[in-house]
Formats: C-alpha cells, sequence, structure tokens
C-alpha cells in the first residue's frame, strides 16, 4: 500500500472523528441544563482569610536558601531581589 492511501485513510478517519465530536457538541449545546426538583441550599460559610503568614513565611525561606548559596547565578541574584521585594509589600499590607 502507497503512502498515498495511508494518507488518505488517516484523512478520513480524522474527518469522520471530527464530525463525529462536533455533532455531539451540538447535541450538548442545545439541550437546555438538567432541572431539579429541590432548591439548592444555601449555607453561610466563613469569609475566606488570606494566608499572609504562611506566604511570609515561605519567601523567608525561600530568601534564607538563596543567601545561603555559594555561587549565585544572575538570574538567582535578581531572583533573590524580587523576593525581597516581595517580603516588604506584603509586610506593608
Amino acid at each position: 500500500m502507497s503512502s498515498f492511501w495511508k494518507f488518505m485513510g488517516g484523512l478520513l478517519v480524522g474527518a469522520a472523528a471530527g464530525y463525529v465530536i462536533n455533532e455531539e457538541y451540538k447535541k450538548r449545546r442545545k439541550s437546555p441544563p438538567p432541572v431539579t426538583s429541590e432548591e439548592p441550599k444555601v449555607t453561610k460559610t466563613e469569609p475566606v482569610k488570606p494566608k499572609v503568614e504562611s506566604e511570609v513565611n515561605m519567601i523567608e525561606n525561600l530568601i534564607r536558601e538563596y543567601e545561603t548559596k555559594k555561587n549565585r547565578t544572575r538570574q538567582q541574584n535578581d531572583t533573590l531581589d524580587l523576593l525581597r521585594i516581595k517580603l516588604k509589600q506584603m509586610k506593608g499590607m
């Protein structure tokens, strides 16, 4: 079998798969969402507290880790500077 016919067979299979996927997409898009007779239960939740302390600790640990490296690359030095800036921003909040 020549490579041309292998290519055409693959093209035909791909076109058929694309057609089937497109038809399934159209069906799902037209159908309305399922309706349930029960009303959704509303529960009160506590507001989300920011995890500033854990992030500050994480950034401080990263800064210490970068500072203890002996031969830092320029990228690592830049990262260290950015971490210090971010730490100042978070402590200023």
